[in-house]
């Protein structure tokens, strides 16, 4: 997500050559009249931000800004106190989605991508019950008049269906969604290219892992290719994952661009084709991933928009 914004603030232009996103992207629009909305998301509004700050100091008896920047660190990592950039007209002069609409993020290549399995360690945030009989009233009460949509798309019929469902709610709404948007914005106002990936490919680092499947993050230790820094049973299909995606990494990082000698084409995502570099057992350009998901986020999200 640090990589989203770091492309959407005016404060880092002409710093950055390429970026690199493998972990979310901030792409939920803000809208002023429209508080439901805005609470929802993970950026503040400047004045919700201030209220917050306001009531941070008064929780930690600080009577003002002097006091708060003399705040040990020892004390500020006890507050646990999470945020993210605030749309303050500095930093951020709107929410990221519209910097991108309009055309004035930094208009840089791009790979953004996503894992088949990174709601998986994020259940818990998913928003909706644990139990089967409480999905259709909870998603009524979120979805309104797109609740059934809702109800098809991610199915449950018995508890033991809840926490597939979980994960595909956070899955294809913080990363797949958000990954295409992304990919989507780019590719209608900027001019350089953006490259989406998929991954689906579980690593042996765990025995958990048979639950969370390619959880979030697995991917970074192949792009890097440093397999060799831990030690677990690395097979053959693992070496040559990193080995491709690392060679990918490097002559984007050197060109712009992923693609050279000895390795598959990845496509640029474009509005034509919207194709994604899929990393499996195969590793081939593949059509949307999780399609029907993330087409359900993209009508719901558009109709917070109007």
């Amino acid at each position: 997500m640090d990589v989203n914004y770091l492309v959407a603030t005016p404060l880092a232009r002409g710093l950055i050559a390429r970026a690199i996103a493998s972990s979310d992207a901030d792409m939920w629009q803000r809208s002023p009249s429209n508080w439901t909305w805005q609470k929802s998301s993970s950026i503040l509004m400047l004045k919700d931000a201030e209220e917050v700050g306001v009531k941070f100091a008064a929780e930690h008896r600080a009577k003002g800004i002097a006091e708060l920047r003399a705040t040990s660190a020892a004390d500020l990592v006890q507050a646990k106190f999470s945020f993210r950039p605030v749309v303050d007209g500095y930093v951020l002069p709107v929410d990221v989605y519209t910097t991108f609409e309009r055309g004035t993020q930094q208009d840089v290549p791009t790979i953004v991508g996503w894992t088949s399995g990174d709601g998986t360690m994020f259940r818990d945030d998913s928003g909706m019950p644990t139990k089967a009989a409480e999905f259709p009233d909870a998603a009524r009460k979120r979805f309104g008049p797109m609740a059934d949509e809702f109800l098809k798309v991610f199915p449950v019929t018995s508890d033991a269906d809840v926490p597939n469902a979980q994960a595909a709610i956070v899955s294809t709404d913080w990363m797949g969604w958000v990954s295409r948007a992304w990919g989507r914005l780019q590719a209608k106002t900027g001019k350089s290219n953006i490259y989406l990936y998929y991954w689906d490919h579980m690593p042996p680092v765990i025995e958990a892992s048979k639950r969370f499947g390619a959880f979030h993050g697995s991917d970074i230790v192949y792009e890097l290719n440093t397999l060799d820094t831990s030690n677990p049973p690395w097979r053959p299909a693992d070496r040559k994952l990193a080995d491709v995606m690392s060679s990918y990494c490097v002559n984007f990082a050197k060109t712009g661009d992923p693609n050279g000698p000895g390795l598959p084409r990845w496509p640029n995502f474009t509005a034509g084709s919207e194709q994604s570099m899929g990393f499996a057992e195969t590793i081939a350009a593949i059509p949307t991933p999780q399609k029907q998901e993330i087409d359900f986020w993209d009508d719901w999200y558009a109709m917070q928009r109007q």
